[in-house]
């Protein structure tokens, strides 16, 4: 707040500090900035760890999904340090890391639970139903990512949905492609949406490719045996409350 609005960095405070009521002119009170950003700074962490933590779980729980994503990134970035791993074109490159990445959102999205919205005034139609004006109304990620309306095996971790047969061995039909995003809302969706979105999927596509181009992973603690087909359990609590996987981190060994 210090920096005011003469400075060049627009980050997401900037503009709720600028920000004015069209009807009356006033800013936000602080109240209600240490309210953006105690959201803010929950949207921007946890959200995070939690889908990281996920695809950690079912990379290792999917053998055969672990080894492909892991051959990619080290084969596009071949030669370079770990240093080098950087946004950019290269990493853009890696559609396979993204697609394990968008597998472990619709699987264990960091909000699972509702994100209600109100209904604007003269009420709306929804699935054939009259909903009045003010009513409640939400979908919850959790359940529209399991619905095998959109999803073929929807329990099943496979990365090659989100991607045609033309991307990816064993990917899916254009169409297939195209209902999956249609459904899929782990940043909810419309004006509302998470402003966040980008920079969450730098975040989390930067650090998956730099551990496994520098790191060979394994579970460090299982309860029986690993096996394709196992969930990651999470508990809604407006955020996603999660437990582990523990992790075995080994430094890879270059040749």
């Amino acid at each position: 707040m210090k920096l005011g609005s003469d400075t060049d960095r627009k980050d997401f405070f900037h503009y709720l500090i600028e920000a004015r009521d069209p009807e009356t002119g006033k800013g936000l009170q602080m109240k209600d900035l240490w309210g953006e950003s105690s959201l803010l700074i929950t949207a921007g962490s946890d959200t995070t760890s939690t889908v990281l933590a996920g695809t950690f779980f079912y990379l290792l729980n999917n053998p055969s999904v672990l080894a492909k994503v892991t051959k990619e990134v080290r084969e596009v970035f071949h030669g370079c340090a770990v240093e080098d791993i950087r946004t950019g074109p290269k990493l853009s490159s890696c559609v396979y890391l993204r697609a394990c990445l968008e597998e472990t959102l619709r699987l264990a999205p960091p909000v699972p639970g509702a994100v209600p919205r109100e209904v604007s005034v003269g009420g709306a139609t929804i699935d054939g139903y009259q909903i009045p004006a003010g009513v409640e109304v939400n979908v919850s990620p959790f359940s529209i990512h399991r619905n095998a309306e959109y999803y073929n095996s929807p329990l099943r971790y496979k990365p090659e949905r989100w991607l045609s047969k033309e991307q990816s061995l064993g990917g899916a039909s254009k169409s297939d492609v195209e209902k999956a995003h249609a459904a899929f809302c782990p940043f909810s969706v419309g004006p509302r949406a998470c402003i966040g979105r980008n920079m969450a999927y730098m975040e989390m596509t930067l650090t998956m490719a730099r551990i496994l181009f520098g790191f060979d992973i394994d579970l460090a603690a299982i309860e029986g045996p690993s096996e394709e087909g196992r969930l990651w359990p999470i508990a809604d609590c407006f955020i996603a409350k999660k437990d582990g996987p523990m992790v075995k981190f080994s430094e890879r060994k270059f040749v």
